[in-house]
């Protein structure tokens, strides 16, 4: 019979390795370029204010930023877009009070980066991966993608028990 420390932490590993999963894009074909976006779908994005820089090929966004997609919803004070030389989003680096819920899952930080190239989201400033009342946080996370690894440094966690008990436990 397993304790119930050990059933902490299956349920926390199977938190942990259910962040990729969740967060990868609905359509099959584009799975395999998982990113948090939707690939051929519009970003809508509003905000206080915005800059492009044509020399780096760099948008921001300053002051409410509010960025929606079919099942993604991000919202922070700063967000940097960075494109690649063909016009496709590269990456993003959200700063500020950063939320971004999708399927199911919210994530929580002061600071993300996100990678196209190497499929990887890092999170700092006290971020925290929340799915309904279980929750994983620490000093930095990072989403590996490409690999479906989740690493968390100085981790801590809070993972809900279900009622696990069985006929043979009232025997005890």
């Amino acid at each position: 019979m397993l304790s119930h420390t050990h059933i902490k932490c299956l349920l926390l590993i199977m938190l942990l390795f259910s962040i990729p999963t969740l967060l990868q894009a609905e359509e099959p074909a584009a799975a395999s370029g998982m990113l948090l976006w939707t690939p051929g779908e519009p970003l809508d994005i509003s905000a206080e204010s915005m800059r492009f820089e044509a020399d780096s090929s760099r948008i921001v966004f300053e002051t409410q930023v509010k960025l929606t997609q079919s099942g993604l919803n991000l919202s922070c004070h700063k967000l940097t877009l960075d494109s690649d030389k063909n016009g496709s989003l590269s990456g993003f680096i959200a700063e500020g009070a950063l939320q971004i819920e999708r399927a199911g899952l919210k994530i929580t930080a002061m600071r993300a980066e996100y990678d196209h190239s190497s499929r990887r989201l890092t999170l700092s400033g006290s971020p925290a991966v929340e799915r309904n009342a279980d929750k994983v946080c620490g000093e930095r996370i990072i989403i590996d993608f490409a690999s479906g690894t989740v690493t968390v440094e100085k981790a801590q966690a809070r993972v809900n028990l279900k009622n696990t008990e069985n006929k043979d436990s009232a025997n005890e």
